[in-house]
């Protein structure tokens, strides 16, 4: 006979999967056609699943979508994570781990745009989404955190934690408006990514290091 858990399993990974296709579901439309005339019955359509197993999950279209933000934010933080052992190996420069940061979080926002445009709104005015996005900014501040440990003897900061986390913020806020926004407040915001990330490292360096004698 087998045993419950063995029964649990299956039906538990089976959940898992037709979360997931109503979670991509969601994704493609946003990049089709953006989310304020998403309709749950689009959703199940895309899925390949009824209306009534989408309420059967959620009480409505902002339960789900809130869902995906998750997703998103749970993803993005394991991108970090999946980099974390190269930018912390030993031999590597301090500017390679700052550039190789500084790319991971530009490449992530570049892959995602229309899932993290879609939820611009909502970080501002809704608490959930706020502290989920908070907790991104928090990873990636942890994660460079770990890096300037590793290269301390370069760092003017005599708080590593504040220096951490005000250049996540710089960062983000950047690429905020270089990427999420398409924000073009400013001729000085480049065009090209790479050069996007040239510059956010020199700002860092700049941060970062102790000024040169008789500079």
């Amino acid at each position: 006979m087998k045993s419950d858990q063995s029964i649990r399993k299956p039906r538990q990974d089976r959940s898992r999967r037709t979360l997931e296709a109503m979670l991509d579901a969601v994704e493609v439309l946003i990049a089709e056609r953006g989310v304020d005339v998403l309709k749950l019955s689009d959703i199940a359509a895309r899925a390949g699943y009824t209306t009534g197993a989408i309420y059967a999950r959620f009480r409505d279209k902002e339960a789900l979508l809130e869902q995906l933000y998750d997703r998103f934010v749970t993803r993005a933080i394991e991108t970090m994570d999946q980099g974390y052992a190269t930018l912390t190996a030993e031999g590597v420069d301090l500017t390679e781990a700052l550039t190789l940061w500084v790319r991971t979080l530009i490449a992530h926002q570049r892959q995602n745009w229309s899932l993290r445009n879609a939820f611009l709104t909502r970080i501002q005015i809704e608490e959930s989404y706020r502290l989920r996005s908070r907790d991104l900014t928090l990873h990636a501040a942890w994660v460079l955190r770990q890096v300037l440990e590793q290269h301390h003897d370069r760092i003017a900061h005599d708080d590593l934690d504040q220096a951490a986390g005000m250049a996540a913020l710089i960062i983000y806020a950047t690429i905020e408006q270089a990427i999420t926004l398409r924000e073009p407040v400013s001729v000085y915001l480049p065009a090209s990514d790479d050069v996007l990330v040239a510059e956010l490292v020199r700002v860092l360096m700049a941060y970062f290091e102790p000024p040169q004698a008789g500079a």
